[in-house]
């Protein structure tokens, strides 16, 4: 009987080891500024607009810029300051193609997994979930 606990247990201690795993990418204190640095992209098919995509530069100086491309047309610029705080993404715009409202102008993102050439935020402002890749 033991023999058919074994392969159970051994199941059972994966699950706990890949979950734990997956809450270690996302854990406050192993996040650091340099992991978010660089370029990323974030890309979907949406059935009003087409395909959108978020361009952006995250820079070591605390600053970012990007762009948002709707069908290959970009249709917003904009630019700012960021910081992190443990897992959440501070983020403050400066510049902006398009007038923003006072609320726009800042937001916060919580880092739910971060690797190497993948980010996924999940925005405090409109609920939603996003996965970037790192370009750059």
């Amino acid at each position: 009987m033991s023999r058919l606990l074994l392969p159970d247990l051994k199941s059972l201690l994966l699950s706990a080891l890949l979950l734990f795993t997956t809450y270690a990418q996302a854990d406050p204190g192993l996040i650091a500024a340099e992991q978010v640095t660089g370029t990323w992209i974030s890309s979907e098919q949406t059935p009003g607009q087409g395909q959108v995509d978020t361009l952006m530069t995250i820079k070591v100086d605390g600053s970012f810029s990007g762009s948002l491309l709707v069908n290959n047309e970009t249709v917003w610029t904009f630019s700012g300051n960021w910081t992190l705080d443990k897992n959440a993404i501070n983020w403050e715009y400066t510049e902006s193609s398009l007038v923003l409202l006072v609320e726009d102008r800042s937001e916060v993102d919580t880092v739910l997994s971060l690797g190497q050439d993948e980010m996924t935020l999940k925005s405090g402002r409109r609920d939603g979930v996003r996965t970037l890749r790192r370009v750059q």
